[in-house]
């Protein structure tokens, strides 16, 4: 399944609702489901890092 979670703040960020969205997301991969996450940039650039 494809998924796609949205959500305000994201990492780098540390706080209760990236927590929550990191674990999410975990717990779905490890289903084999497709995750993307859906977030908004302060610099107007794209951010990609392997294993998050």
């Amino acid at each position: 399944m494809k998924i796609l979670i949205t959500t305000d703040w994201y990492y780098p960020a540390i706080n209760g609702v990236v927590t929550s969205v990191l674990n999410l997301k975990r717990e779905l991969i490890k289903e084999e489901n497709e995750v993307r996450i859906l977030t908004l940039s302060g610099n107007a650039h794209s951010y990609s890092k392997t294993g998050i």
